[in-house]
């Protein structure tokens, strides 16, 4: 009805201001932490506007949820001061019913949150590190001695390859940690990867096999 559009076209207005004004800060914060680093391994502009483009959405499952409380009760303020609540409330209008489209923005949050968490956040963790490891690549292969092969700088540990290798090798293991986390919806980000595997004499040879390459060391 009427009121539903008023508090949501005055949430959205708020929440737009809100999300631009922290989103904005966030992009200071990616220039100010990774600025130089980049320009150091020789990126160029093209590259450091992806790079923050791509490290950006790693922030909406802290940014959202903040943004989301502050514009609300920024709105539900306005309209107190403005007395429309008090004016519902003598008019009969039931207290849940005053904030029944509150409720329906927050269950959609409440999913977008949850895929959010499950697929852009670790893709953006991800993505700004293999581009930064590119980056890293193309300077080093531009002072490599000529004849000489470029040593890559790729996290080795990367989840997909991890798991590539341990299921090939058909490994007794679980993933835990941060990476298990945000599968189940949790806003951590995570820097390395974690798993915990079975310590048989037979499943530490499969393990060893698998990742013999990588010149691991046990701690």
């Amino acid at each position: 009805n009427t009121f539903d559009r008023h508090l949501l076209r005055e949430w959205f207005r708020i929440l737009g201001i809100v999300l631009l004004a922290v989103v904005g800060l966030m992009f200071v914060q990616v220039l100010f932490d990774d600025f130089q680093k980049l320009r150091d391994q020789g990126a160029r502009g093209a590259d450091l506007w992806i790079y923050v483009l791509v490290t950006l959405p790693s922030f909406l499952a802290y940014v959202l949820p903040l943004t989301l409380l502050l514009s609300l009760l920024f709105a539900l303020g306005q309209l107190h001061r403005a007395n429309e609540i008090t004016a519902m409330r003598a008019a009969g209008v039931g207290f849940l019913r005053i904030t029944r489209p509150v409720w329906a923005v927050g269950l959609l949050a409440c999913g977008a949150m949850w895929w959010l968490n499950s697929s852009i956040v670790p893709w953006s963790v991800e993505r700004s590190r293999q581009l930064s490891d590119e980056i890293q690549d193309r300077k080093d292969a531009r002072e490599q001695p000529a004849g000489m092969l470029p040593v890559p700088h790729r996290r080795l540990g990367q989840l997909h390859e991890l798991l590539r290798r341990l299921a090939e090798a058909d490994v007794e293991f679980v993933l835990i940690g941060g990476y298990a986390a945000v599968i189940h919806g949790s806003a951590y980000v995570t820097n390395d990867v974690d798993v915990c595997a079975v310590l048989s004499p037979d499943n530490i040879e499969k393990i060893r096999s698998a990742l013999a390459d990588l010149n691991l060391v046990h701690r």
